[in-house]
Formats: C-alpha cells, sequence, structure tokens
C-alpha cells in the first residue's frame, strides 16, 4: 500500500527532543493558537513563556534528571504545559485518570514514586483532598502542588503561586543547561496500561519515540496545515499525550481541550472551534454522531475522522462518511508509542475501514509470527510484532515483564492476533488473552462481532468466551442497536449465513449501553463478569 503523503518541503523539521518543538514554533509562528479551553487561549509564545516557568520551579525545586512528575487533571492547557516543562528539563512525567477510585490513583503513585505531583482539589464533582492526603501514607514522600486558583489547601500542600516562586532564582543559563543534558533516547513519559489482565504496568517512553511516532504521523496526515483538533481524551492515555497533544505539537497547529466527554459538546465545539479533525475511540464516535440533531450543527470545517483503539462498525463507517471528506482507522499500543497500522486512503472500501486495520507505513517494521516463532504464511493467523527505536524502552520496575514483551531481536510481541489479507491488510482477530476455544475449536471473537454488526440495526456487538459445561467455552454477544428490529433468533439467524456453528454465539443479549475502562475502552471482564460461569468439573 502507498499511501499519500505530504512532500518533504512542507515538513516540521527533525528535532531531538519532543519539547523542542514549543520553542521552534514559539520562534516560527508566535502568534499561532496553540491551546485553546472555552475562552482561554494560548499562542505558542505565550505556552514558551509558561513552560519556562514551570521549568525554572521544577530545578529550583531541586527536580534532577529522570526524577518523576505526575499530574492529576482532566485534558487541559495546564496538563499539557506541565508535561512539557518536566521532559524539557530531563524529568518523567506520569498522568493520572481523575476517573480513577483511591486504590487506583495509589498503584501508579506507589510504583514510580513521584517528587511532585500536581492537581486540583475539586475536579467536576468530586473533591480530591482525602485522595491527596492519602498519598502522604506512602513510603516515598512527594510535594504536592494544587493548582486551583480558588482552593483552600489541605495541610502540607503548596499553592501553584508559591511552587512557582521557586524558579525565581533559577537563571537561564541554568534552565538552557538542563535543558542540553536531555538526549533523543532520555526517557520523557510513562504510560500505566489499562490493567485488564492485572495490575497496569508502567510503559517507559522516550523523546525519540514520541517526535519519530509525531512526524511520521505528520508525514501521512494531508491536512496538517491550519489542524484545529479536539482532545478529549484522559491524559493517562497515550492517544491523549502522545498521538493527539505531541502529534498536533510537532505538526505545529491546534489543539482544542474538552474536560470530560460530552457528545453534544463536541458537535458545538466543532462548530465554534471550526475543528479541522476529530479522533475518538468507535464507541465515542458512535454516541456523538447518532446525536438526533446532529444535523443542526455546522460541521462543514471537518477535513479528518480519525479512530482507534477498536474497530467501528461497517455502519458507522458510513454514517462518518457523511460528515468528512476524509477517514483514517489506526492502530497502535502504548507500548509502540504511536500508531504503526494505518488506513488512511479514503477511495479505501468501507468494509476495508471496517474489517483490516490496514498497513504499516514505511517507517515502521510491523510482521505475524505464528506460536513457534516462525512468519506466517498468507491468511494464517499470528502474533503482531513491531521492530524499532521508537518502542518503549520497557517496564518501570518491571524486568521479568519487559522481558516477556520485547524479545532479544528486538520485537514488541503485541499480543493481538491478525491475519493478512492478499493485499497485506492486517485484520485483527482479537487478543490472545480474548481467544477461546469452544469444542477444540479455536474462536476469534472480532470475526464474529463483524458479522454481527453486518446485521441491519446493530450499531456495535462485543463478544467474550464464557465458561461451558459440554464446550468448555462458547461465545456471548452483547448487542447494541434498535431494539425493535434485533431477536436473539434473527441475530442467531444472521450468523448462520456467515459462520461456522462452533462460531455463532450461544446467546445475545441487547444492551443500551456498553461499562467502560477509565481510557474509553469497553470494559470485557465487566460483560464477563455479567454472565459468569462456574469452570465445568
Amino acid at each position: 500500500m502507498v499511501f499519500p503523503a505530504n512532500s518533504p518541503g512542507i515538513m516540521p523539521p527533525e528535532l531531538e527532543r519532543v519539547s523542542d518543538y514549543l520553542f521552534h514554533g514559539s520562534r516560527k509562528f508566535p502568534d499561532r493558537e496553540m491551546l485553546v479551553s472555552d475562552d482561554h487561549r494560548l499562542t505558542y509564545r505565550d505556552c514558551a513563556h509558561r513552560v519556562d516557568e514551570i521549568a525554572r520551579a521544577l530545578i529550583g525545586h531541586g527536580l534532577k534528571p529522570g526524577d518523576r512528575v505526575a499530574t492529576l487533571l482532566p485534558p487541559c492547557p495546564e496538563f499539557f504545559l506541565i508535561f512539557l516543562a518536566t521532559v524539557s528539563i530531563g524529568g518523567i512525567w506520569v498522568g493520572l485518570n481523575p476517573k480513577y477510585t483511591r486504590r487506583e490513583l495509589l498503584h501508579p503513585l506507589e510504583d514510580c514514586q513521584p517528587d511532585i505531583i500536581f492537581s486540583r482539589r475539586d475536579i467536576g464533582d468530586r473533591s480530591y483532598k482525602e485522595d491527596l492526603l492519602a498519598v502522604k501514607n506512602l513510603p516515598k514522600q512527594s510535594t504536592t502542588i494544587v493548582v486551583d486558583a480558588d482552593a483552600t489547601l489541605p495541610d502540607g500542600m503548596w499553592t501553584k503561586d508559591a511552587f512557582l516562586l521557586q524558579g525565581e532564582k533559577v537563571s537561564d543559563s541554568r534552565l538552557s543547561e538542563a535543558r542540553e543534558k536531555v538526549s533523543t533516547d532520555s526517557p520523557c513519559l510513562i504510560v500505566y496500561t489499562s490493567g485488564t489482565t492485572g495490575k497496569p504496568k508502567g510503559a517507559v517512553l522516550t523523546h525519540r519515540g514520541l517526535t519519530y511516532c509525531s512526524l511520521v504521523d505528520t508525514k501521512y496526515n494531508l491536512g496538517f496545515q491550519g489542524q484545529r483538533i479536539l482532545c478529549n481524551f484522559p491524559i493517562n492515555h497515550i492517544a491523549c499525550v502522545g498521538d493527539v497533544c505531541c502529534t498536533t505539537l510537532v505538526a505545529g497547529a491546534t489543539l482544542v481541550f474538552m474536560e470530560s466527554f460530552d457528545p453534544q459538546g463536541v458537535l458545538k465545539t466543532i462548530e465554534t472551534e471550526k475543528l479541522t479533525h476529530l479522533g475518538q475511540i468507535p464507541v465515542m464516535l458512535l454516541a456523538i454522531f447518532s446525536q438526533p440533531d446532529v444535523d443542526k450543527y455546522d460541521l462543514s470545517s471537518l477535513r479528518f475522522i480519525v479512530w482507534g483503539g477498536n474497530k467501528a462498525s461497517i455502519d458507522l463507517v458510513r454514517r462518518l462518511r457523511q460528515y468528512a471528506p476524509n477517514l483514517a482507522s489506526v492502530y497502535g499500543l502504548t507500548e509502540t508509542t504511536g500508531n504503526v497500522l494505518y488506513v488512511r486512503d479514503s477511495s479505501c472500501s468501507d468494509v476495508t475501514y471496517a474489517e483490516t486495520a490496514g498497513w504499516p507505513p514505511p517507517e515502521y517494521e510491523v510482521a505475524l509470527f505464528s506460536d513457534n516463532g516462525a512468519p506466517t504464511y498468507p491468511g494464517e493467523v499470528g502474533e503482531i510484532r513491531v521492530r524499532g527505536g521508537f518502542l518503549m524502552k520497557g517496564y518501570w520496575n518491571n524486568p521479568s515483564a519487559t522481558e516477556s514483551t520485547l524479545d532479544g531481536d528486538g520485537w514488541l510481541h503485541t499480543g493481538d492476533l491478525a491475519f493478512q489479507r492478499e493485499d497485506g491488510a492486517f485484520c485483527i482477530t482479537g487478543r490472545k488473552s480474548e481467544m477461546y476455544k469452544s469444542g477444540g475449536y479455536n474462536v476469534y471473537p472480532s470475526e464474529v462481532e463483524q458479522v454481527i454488526e453486518s446485521c441491519e440495526g446493530v450499531e456495535m456487538a462485543v463478544v467474550v468466551g464464557v465458561n461451558d459445561p459440554v464446550y468448555s467455552e462458547v461465545g456471548h454477544a452483547f448487542v447494541l442497536g434498535s431494539s425493535s428490529l434485533l431477536s436473539e433468533e434473527r441475530l442467531k439467524a444472521h450468523c448462520r449465513s456467515s459462520l461456522a456453528n462452533y462460531k455463532i454465539p450461544k446467546a445475545f443479549q441487547l444492551v443500551e449501553a456498553f461499562p467502560l475502562l477509565p481510557n474509553g475502552k469497553v470494559d470485557k471482564l465487566a460483560l464477563k463478569r455479567q454472565v459468569f460461569r462456574p469452570t465445568p468439573e
């Protein structure tokens, strides 16, 4: 597959550190909007000044290269300024999701042991006062900075203004010296994985990975000049920090923040901010473009709609074509830093968008391997593996997990299973951990879900394997769609025309919504718990 690409003459330069792109932008286009949130607007010049101010305070406080800085905020300009200030002087930044319970918040803090934590006291209708006080019981004593302008401080915590005073005596030369010590291979970001199979692991990412993947993405983003893109992903997710924020910074474009997901709010923001690019996961796109009054909004500014994290149904793909001339589907992991498979050519069929993850551009080495370590033959299901200098360094404080994921030949084992069509497109069949055996046969949920979603009235389907006394495991399908059109009998009849009997779910359950993980993906473990069956004796 040959991807349409931007000419080298309009591409951003190759810089050593991701934070260098802020200062490049402040010199080349200082008055261009960089960060927007409601009526709050910051230019590249404004952001460079604020990042310098925060970086000086971090140095004045004693932050050293490799020290961690955690941030508990919604997606907003403040988070990205703290991120850029931290990584520009060699610190390692860690995002925390405000949706986390206290137990979920304390795990990454206990694991990475940050020197400094930035937080609001209140986010939405939740007070984090007691959560922040609970941090004091961890072995590592962190300095907590409360950034709410009018917040009453819990004991022993700093205001942002008091913290910034620590940078007043840090000279320009000292700030420059700290930045010059940061190399392209320096770690700068820890992203904790969603933890669906155990406690989240912290993937350590580098400046090299973020800059390289952002440049590759920009190369194939034909509309990056003048791009205005929404960021409403949680800040602990690579989709927020890497795919949206860093890529937009490298492209010299504009980020528009929303602090929480609101389908009506997204439509209004597209209209008022003239967004050109919208990147979401499919379940979010489904909610946005299923709004009954979607057509009352002026969405004519949209040039690209991009999705990843899961597949989109063919019905959703057809719906999205009505609202943007260009569609893009992407595949990547936290551990790959960026997206390594694309469907980016809008001449591709709806089936290609719905049923494949696309092709790797030449900048990425992606291959399929069987269980015995040999490359797969055409049509054979194998594990997707990725190799290159942009990958994570490893998992923080977890050498055994690192060793099982990154092999001696440099391949990252993704745990995702796929086969390749004759045209080379990768078709993902599911996670190794999601495949189940029914009557001795392997069943890949993704294949079954695609068939169900081709049934009229189905908007989205999720299939999980559950224990069964006869077949060991059977499929249970959760289906979102029009209840007036759908029934278990009709869905089973539809599946019989395309699936072998052992692949057809033994039960179909109509749902009004799916349980979601904090990163916005469907919580498949929660669905399995709904239909838990004891393991057969």
